[in-house]
């Protein structure tokens, strides 16, 4: 809300713009400023600003009584009764106008009677000065509005400080402080603001405001707490009138459901919330639904049908018709969900929508685990040092706001590492991640298979592949192609082959081109394997194409690596030579060290034509595949 709406021609605007300061210093809150968009999103603008406004102050001048805009929001004063005409010229204003007396500001007389302070008189009248408690409340609601959330936080906090605030003000500072990171204080002003409206009587307030608490201790893994609160707010709806509450309590059940492994009963939570939405209008509850149902029909296998629903979802989020958790929370939600199916490019897209949401409403994170899932896009792009540091904000935040995400973080900071050399810093993200009960993998696999231990490298992707949990399930397609490489470096080739062939079910399953990929390139590794190096040759240039499409380059180089072993066991050594050439070139620009590291050391001992063939036609040293997926 604002005390005072200033109508002016935009050509007087550099005019206009001391009359506002003198306004705003004594104490006014002003809209006067045109500067925006123009089109629909203007007209609302001007609306609501006319509405709110405490007193309209017109600028007559010579462009201003021509102006359509001037005449129309003077009108919309005068109707009110909170008109102030001022004039800039001497100039007569409309005939509808001239019965109000007009107030000179194009000469000043002397004192009081100054044509200034003749304004100020005027709008004193129309909008006397607020206390400061008052005010402040005001401009922290309309902080909250134009989602400004530092400053929402500091206002209304302010204000708390110094009289009680009511329970729908402390659900505002509750976001506000979510917003700005400061998590402690969103538990308390939650917790507050159920007070408030269980005081009030207020049921879908208290349900409201739980549901809420019961989402952060969830992720905060306090979940004796969590489920606490949960049957406090089921408890009280069950005697409520159907609401949007109800379609919320039926997309945390959902979520709790999926965690168990019952699919079945989740759908039926996910539509009920779908249906609630609907029934009552409430697009968050709505858009939910629809989420959760999409992800379990995906966990079920209807990928396509899957798809479609979380598209749905995720449209709800870009209208702008959702609160911001809710529209955040979708966009992250969809995003796992990509890279659950190794769908990296419809990632992406979603990944540059959501920044486009991000910008619009000031929302400059979603806590965290936003900038894990960019983070993996940007290594799976083969930008990494750009990824390592988005994710060491990711895991900060995280670490803060939902612990039981944040080993996700450390797993994601453990891959970059590893494609990066830096086997230390990978090992000790392991750690955090072991720490934070999550399995570390695939990557300490590939760290003990570095140390040799390959045996127990396997040993370790088995326990993970035999987690069959819905939270679990999505990165199996991540952690088959190393089971395929390490069972083929311990020598069992069974245990290669049965995952190979898990590996291209699920692609076929998934339809995403990163996942046919990964499972050509494991192919192609164990037709090498085999000696069936003509398959295992046309499996890897497949691969390699299909990766360069997705434009993942690491992964391109890794399958360059296996093509050139190949293209040297049928002795044509200047195409291996190639093959290693262009892996290193990629190895170098993407800061991979210790894969640059061994490309260079299998050029320098790479046969030099067919001079260099070895007696029985077997390529020399170096034709060995170095790379492990």
């Amino acid at each position: 809300m604002v005390d005072v709406f200033v109508s002016y021609s935009s050509q007087d605007r550099e005019r206009v713009k001391p009359l506002v300061d003198e306004l705003q210093r004594a104490g006014w809150s002003v809209w006067w400023d045109r500067a925006i968009n123009a089109g629909t999103a203007f007209d609302r603008e001007i609306e609501t600003a006319l509405d709110e406004a405490r007193c309209v102050v017109v600028a007559w001048s010579k462009t201003a009584v021509e102006s359509e805009w001037v005449r129309t929001e003077a009108h919309e004063g005068l109707e009110r009764g909170l008109l102030v005409p001022v004039s800039l010229d001497e100039v007569r204003p409309p005939l509808a106008f001239r019965r109000l007396h007009t107030i000179a500001l194009d000469g000043d007389g002397p004192g009081l009677d100054s044509g200034l302070d003749m304004l100020k008189r005027a709008i004193a009248a129309l909008a006397p000065q607020r206390d400061d408690v008052e005010d402040g409340l005001i401009k922290g609601r309309d902080a909250y509005q134009r989602h400004d959330w530092e400053a929402a936080y500091n206002l209304l906090a302010r204000c708390d400080g110094r009289h009680t605030l009511k329970p729908d003000d402390l659900e505002k500072l509750s976001w506000a402080a979510y917003w700005t990171a400061r998590y402690d204080d969103t538990l308390t002003m939650l917790e507050r603001a159920e007070a408030g409206y269980r005081s009030l009587g207020d049921a879908r307030g208290i349900a409201r405001t739980g549901l809420h608490q019961a989402r952060l201790h969830s992720e905060r893994r306090n979940f004796a707490v969590a489920a606490g609160i949960f049957g406090r707010v089921v408890e009280l709806l069950a005697t409520t009138p159907e609401c949007a509450e109800h379609g919320l309590m039926a997309c945390n059940l959902a979520q709790s459901q999926m965690g168990g492994g019952d699919l079945t009963a989740a759908k039926e939570s996910a539509e009920r919330a779908r249906d609630i939405g609907r029934r009552v209008g409430d697009h968050n509850a709505e858009a939910m639904g629809l989420l959760w149902l999409g992800r379990t029909y995906l966990l079920q296998g209807r990928i396509a049908e899957g798809i479609a629903l979380q598209d749905a979802a995720t449209a709800a989020a870009t209208s702008g018709e959702l609160d911001p958790y809710f529209s955040g929370y979708i966009y992250c939600a969809v995003i796992n969900a990509c890279r659950d199916r190794a769908d990296w490019h419809r990632a992406v897209e979603w990944t540059e929508r959501a920044d486009r949401w991000s910008e619009r409403e000031s929302v400059g994170f979603f806590p965290g685990v936003c900038r894990v899932h960019r983070a993996e896009i940007l290594r799976f792009r083969g930008a990494l040092r750009d990824a390592e540091r988005d994710v060491l904000r990711g895991c900060e935040l995280l670490t803060a706001a939902s612990p039981m995400h944040s080993a996700q973080g450390f797993r994601e900071l453990a891959e970059i590492r590893f494609r990066l050399g830096d086997l230390a810093g990978a090992e000790a993200a392991c750690r955090q991640v072991a720490q934070l009960g999550l399995e570390p993998q695939p990557v300490l696999a590939r760290l003990r298979l570095a140390r040799g231990d390959a045996k127990g490298a396997l040993a370790s992707l088995e326990r993970a592949l035999a987690d069959r949990s819905a939270w679990h399930l999505g990165n199996h397609v991540h952690l088959l192609p190393s089971k395929v490489s390490v069972a083929l470096a311990a020598g069992d080739k069974a245990a290669a082959e049965a995952a190979l062939s898990e590996l291209e079910t699920l692609a076929k399953q998934l339809a995403s081109p990163a996942a046919a990929a990964a499972a050509a390139c494991a192919r192609g590794e164990v037709e090498l394997s085999a000696g069936r190096t003509g398959e295992a040759i046309a499996q890897l240039r497949s691969s390699i194409s299909q990766w360069i499409e997705e434009q993942a380059p690491y992964e391109a180089a890794l399958a360059q690596c296996l093509l050139a072993s190949a293209l040297e066991r049928e002795e044509d050594f200047e195409a291996a030579k190639l093959e290693l050439e262009l892996a290193l070139s990629s190895f170098e620009k993407l800061g991979a060290e210790l894969d640059a590291r061994r490309a260079k050391e299998r050029l320098a001992n790479c046969p030099q034509g067919l001079d260099a063939r070895r007696p029985g036609g077997r390529a020399a040293p170096g034709d060995q595949p170095h790379p492990v997926r």
